[in-house]
């Protein structure tokens, strides 16, 4: 799956991720979320990493989705529609 499905499968998540400091663990599509993005991320990932021995598989997702520019756009067009709200 690419991170442009991922986003659009659950923009609502990836959003809670960023804007209320959720853990990926506690999202309500957290088992399919974090199986998209795990397997998104694998082969870029650490091997240490990725199998939980030398980093968290988690925390590395969570760093390096940001990065992607689907998800800028997704939390800036957030960002916009919520100053949109308090004009």
């Amino acid at each position: 799956m690419t991170i442009t499905e991922i986003v659009a499968k659950w923009p609502a998540e990836i959003t809670a991720m960023y804007t209320t400091n959720e853990d990926i663990l506690a999202l309500d599509a957290e088992e399919e979320l974090q199986y998209a993005l795990f397997e998104h991320y694998v082969t870029e990932m650490p091997y240490g990493t990725a199998r939980a021995r030398t980093g968290d598989p988690i925390n590395w997702i969570f760093d390096h989705l940001y990065e992607e520019p689907e998800v800028k756009e997704l939390l800036m067009s957030q960002l916009d529609m919520a100053k949109s709200f308090l004009d």
